[in-house]
């Protein structure tokens, strides 16, 4: 199991974690049912999501993977 970090602790851990990973489209951060902080990673439909998952798992962060279908632009 995850360890629980603040919510800036697991961004950076999930940030250095997932460098130079194509298909990475933002990293943010959410809040799980209990309302410990996950961070959430949105991918693009081509990404490695195994690859994603091993290196966020290796790295012992808890994360919510999300897969984004579109690109949003502000007007």
């Amino acid at each position: 199991m995850a360890k629980t970090m603040t919510a800036t602790a697991g961004k950076r851990e999930a940030q250095t974690a997932l460098r130079g990973m194509d298909g990475i489209d933002s990293i943010g951060m959410a809040w799980d049912s209990q309302g410990h902080p996950v961070v959430r990673v949105d991918l693009s439909p081509d990404a490695d999501r195994a690859a994603v998952e091993r290196r966020l798992s290796a790295a012992d962060v808890p994360y919510l993977l999300r897969t984004v279908k579109g690109t949003v632009t502000a007007l």
